[in-house]
């Protein structure tokens, strides 16, 4: 498996950060998630904080409070999306589908900067 830095937003103050301390990742996809991969990506970025749950195909909503989206900025997910006041500092959604048809209305998408990836090509 092959991970690959996220990227930093253009700011004059930013510096090469390759474990990605300060970074939030919330995984919030219909499957369950092997530990392996999870100890491969906190191998590689040791400073990541990561947190998942499974939501259903076609699910929504993250169940998380205030206090746990605050510090996301990065989210792998199928269609399940924050509103942009919901996690302020999200930087980067990685889609585990290879469209995005099913997000292109969400608020998220629409009206912020935020980096949005797809799986497209990944799929056998």
């Amino acid at each position: 498996m092959t991970l690959i830095t996220i990227p930093q937003r253009n700011d004059a103050n930013s510096a090469p950060n390759p474990t990605l301390k300060g970074h939030k990742l919330l995984i919030a996809i219909p499957l369950d998630f092997p530990p392996s991969i999870l100890e491969a990506i906190a191998s590689q970025f040791p400073d990541l904080q990561i947190v998942s749950q499974k939501l259903e195909w076609g699910q929504r909503t993250i169940a998380c409070s205030a206090d746990e989206w605050k510090d996301v900025t990065l989210l792998m997910t199928f269609a399940g999306l924050p509103t942009p006041e919901e996690a302020p500092k999200l930087q980067l959604v990685q889609l585990v589908s290879a469209g995005a048809n099913h997000v292109l209305e969400s608020p998220l998408f629409k009206d912020t900067d935020v980096i949005f990836c797809t799986a497209n090509g990944v799929h056998g």
